[in-house]
């Protein structure tokens, strides 16, 4: 590709050929002996359906991509979820259903009477809980997958807390690291939309702690969890009051998102115990991701991914196209929420750009040191650069990477014994778009600099993809 900075293209072709067997992967450098386990990453890998283009980078089937590190080794396994759409569509031989981005196929009529059959990608996050793996997309319900072997076992209802496969759970459920409690919320649509929070435990039966009415219609992706609440971050990227195009099966739900900084943005805290919520307004920004939240006296902090305005929505149709990527800018930012007055005030705490954030696993609703995740800018169009952010400093830290490469979301993994949250291992998936591969990067946190410990080399290009998670 002419163009250096759009070369991560070439991760947004869909790959079909799935190895259901692990295969020895070459290893270039030294695994650390300390680190064994399997790293799950998941994503979008099927953009093509029959011969028909979906439109945006989150519309792809869910593929499930195993990484099984041991004495030096690294199997490498990947399989699509078998979603409903997948397999309805792989029956009949053409496309038969809408996505987030990218309307349903056929006349109006057809549209209209498809409209409750909603796709259900699988392709955001994969989480193991309870003994299960499962494909998480906040689309419909989770699916659960079979650890070892990445086969489809279906999908999971919570003990039929999600009655439907319309029924939707969060793509970013929260761990509470003194339970293993795993905290989700659905939103449900509606002439006042309703989310609803859940505890899902590991060895009794989930639990609806609460259902809130939001205060506007807002795109919710993730949220915080702190020892008292959870933290919903409702900001003004929202759909129509009465949304007539997605009612009747006209349009996506992407196309009919607006950005409407007049509704300025919310943050609900939510109760654990009595599922009472406070909803506290603030200045406008956007926001995906929540690095992590705590309570700090009367406050609630919440440490987050903002953006000032609504343009990162058009980044992800422009993706899919041969034309330039536009320009946006991303910071890490801390709101601090006072419970008696509802103010929230906000800190820059890193003004470039920095996204898909991850902290030390058991740290989450507790301050925290680190931050890990990608930066772009510069020869990178997108996120592409791996990256430590430390709080104590406020320094940057960065590893080396090529303009022809794209690093995926860090996976941190605590060394044993370890005497900080920078003493991990940091585990990603790089795309060399000119060496037309993938490869498995282990980084140490504590000099990224030096750049990867080891590496192995996929079979073909891994599709770009989202997020990831680490069993020992």
């Amino acid at each position: 590709m002419s163009d250096p900075a759009l070369g991560f293209r070439v991760g947004l072709h869909s790959l079909e050929r799935e190895y259901s067997e692990p295969v020895d992967l070459h290893v270039e450098g030294r695994l650390p002996p300390d680190l064994s386990g399997t790293l799950y990453r998941i994503g979008p890998a099927r953009w093509d359906i029959h011969g028909e283009r979906l439109r945006h980078w989150f519309d792809g089937d869910g593929m499930v991509h195993s990484f099984t590190l041991n004495d030096g080794r690294v199997d490498y396994r990947c399989r699509f979820v078998q979603h409903t759409a997948h397999v309805e569509e792989d029956r009949a031989g053409r496309r038969l259903y809408g996505a987030f981005g990218t309307t349903a196929p056929g006349n109006r009529v057809r549209r209209f009477f498809r409209r409750k059959r909603r796709r259900n990608p699988a392709n955001t996050h994969i989480v193991t809980h309870a003994g299960g793996l499962y494909a998480l997309c906040e689309g419909g319900r989770p699916w659960r997958l079979d650890p070892h072997d990445l086969s489809t076992i279906g999908e999971e209802t919570l003990g039929g807390l999600l009655p439907t496969p319309i029924s939707t759970f969060t793509a970013h459920p929260r761990r509470d690291p003194v339970t293993g409690d795993l905290w989700g919320f659905g939103v449900e649509p509606g002439r006042v939309p309703t989310l609803h929070l859940y505890r899902w435990p590991a060895a009794a039966a989930p639990v609806k702690v609460a259902s809130v009415a939001l205060p506007l219609p807002a795109m919710i992706h993730d949220f915080g969890l702190t020892p008292t609440v959870a933290v919903v971050v409702a900001t003004p990227m929202v759909t129509p009051d009465i949304p007539l195009g997605l009612m009747f099966g006209q349009s996506s739900y992407a196309e009919n998102l607006r950005w409407k900084p007049e509704r300025g943005a919310h943050i609900g805290l939510v109760d654990r115990t009595t599922g009472a919520a406070i909803w506290c307004p603030t200045d406008p920004f956007l926001a995906f991701h929540v690095v992590n939240a705590w309570d700090e006296g009367d406050d609630v902090v919440v440490d987050l991914c903002g953006y000032p305005d609504g343009e990162l929505l058009h980044v992800f149709y422009e993706m899919m196209t041969t034309g330039p990527i536009r320009e946006i800018s991303g910071q890490l930012i801390r709101l601090r929420v006072d419970r008696r007055t509802r103010a929230v005030t906000r800190e820059v705490l890193h003004p470039g750009s920095f996204e898909l954030p991850r902290i030390a696993d058991g740290r989450g609703g507790r301050p925290h040191t680190h931050v890990f995740g990608l930066t772009w800018g510069g020869s990178h169009a997108i996120l592409g650069r791996p990256a430590m952010f430390d709080l104590a400093t406020r320094t940057l830290h960065e590893a080396p990477t090529p303009a022809h490469a794209w690093a995926s979301e860090l996976v941190p993994v605590a060394r044993p014994g370890a005497t900080s949250e920078a003493d991990a291992w940091l585990l990603t998936v790089v795309l060399d778009a000119l060496a037309g591969t993938s490869e498995l990067h282990v980084l140490d946190a504590r000099d990224l600099a030096a750049g990867p410990v080891a590496r192995a080399r996929l079979p073909h290009i891994m599709p770009l993809g989202f997020h990831g998670s680490w069993s020992a």
